[in-house]
Parts: structure tokens; C-alpha cells; sequence
């Protein structure tokens, strides 16, 4: 009787272990890609945002607790200390240095904080679509450059083990604004803070 609940108990929980991962190839890929985001700390992120005028390119460059930001002429430079942030903004050949209460969160990073089950894949773009209503994370980025702006077409690719783009509309006032987020140089970014 023993050796039958001791087969039966390992059968079950073999069941069970399988049940806990019974996701198809591209759910894994996807939740592999966004753990694999989630914890890297050295990787960069060009941004483009089309106007109906003009385009606006940015650039974000991630090493350890080390960040940068480019946009037009202006560069930032983001040192992560324990309980502030030390900010380093070259314009030309000047730096100026200010401290800032640390913040809790990245708004650039909203990518990471998001899990796989909130996507849908569509084969024919080889992509995954952003499942109606689950917009928060994406639309708390975007507002903190547009009030009261919504997300909307919402896609992620991804390369081998990694995001590689991500695209979507940023809605504000009528008007819609393409966003292009691709994301490279994976463990190979090293930055510099300039000197004063």
C-alpha cells in the first residue's frame, strides 16, 4: 500500500510540475525575453517619435548604476547612489551637477514590470499585441511626457532570448505620434559620468 501512495504521490507531483509550465514555444520566448530585460542592467535603448513635423530621437544607455540620456544637444548623465540620484546635464562643453531624491522607478523601464500573459502573439507580424486593457504600465511612460495621453497599438518583437523593438501610438489631443523602442548593445555598454 505504501509503494502504491508513494507512486501515486510522484505521478501526482509530476503532474503538477507540468501544469506549472505548460506554456507553448512563444510564451516562453516572451516571458524568457522580458526576465531576461527585467534583470539586465547594461543594455541601450534608441527612442524615435514621429511628429506629423519632425522626428525626435533619444537615446538611453544603461550600465550597473549608471544611466544616460540624449536628446538633441542636451546629455544626462544618471548616478544611483543608495538614497539620491546625482545628475550630470552637459550642454556644450558645460556640466552642471544637482542631487535629486531618488525615485522609486524608471518610467523607462515599465517594460521590465511587465509579464507575458498580457500579450497575444500574431503570427502573420510576428509580434505580440498588447491585449486590450492592459495599457497602465505603457500609458504611466507616456504620461510623464503627455498628460492625459492614451497607448494604443502596442507591440513587442523579439530576438532570439531579448526584446528588440517595441512599437505603439501615443494618443494626445487627437493627434497620434508613432513611438519606435529599440533595444541593443546587450552587456556591452560602459558609461563615463564627465567631469566638472
Amino acid at each position: 500500500m505504501k509503494k502504491l501512495f508513494l507512486m501515486v504521490a510522484v505521478v501526482l507531483f509530476g503532474l503538477v510540475l507540468t501544469a506549472c509550465d505548460n506554456l507553448g514555444p512563444r510564451e516562453k520566448s516572451l516571458r524568457n525575453a522580458l526576465k531576461s530585460l527585467s534583470e539586465a542592467s547594461n543594455y541601450q535603448i534608441n527612442i524615435k517619435i514621429d511628429d506629423q513635423d519632425e522626428e525626435f530621437n533619444m537615446v538611453l544607455k544603461f550600465d550597473g548604476e549608471l544611466s544616460y540620456f540624449k536628446m538633441n544637444e542636451v546629455e544626462e548623465y544618471y548616478e544611483e547612489t543608495a538614497s539620491r540620484m546625482v545628475v550630470y546635464r552637459v550642454v556644450g562643453d558645460k556640466v552642471t551637477v544637482t542631487r535629486e531624491d531618488k525615485k522609486e522607478a524608471d518610467p523607462y523601464q515599465f517594460l521590465s514590470l511587465m509579464t507575458y500573459d498580457l500579450f497575444e502573439y500574431v503570427e502573420s507580424a510576428d509580434h505580440y499585441l498588447l491585449i486590450n486593457g492592459n495599457e497602465t504600465l505603457p500609458k504611466q511612460f507616456v504620461q510623464t511626457v503627455f498628460e492625459n495621453a492614451i497607448v494604443a497599438n502596442f507591440k513587442i518583437s523579439v530576438t532570439g532570448n531579448v526584446i528588440s523593438e517595441v512599437l505603439f501610438d501615443i494618443v494626445h489631443n487627437d493627434e497620434v505620434f508613432p513611438v519606435q523602442m529599440t533595444y541593443s548593445n546587450f552587456g556591452s555598454v560602459s558609461l563615463t559620468l564627465p567631469t566638472v
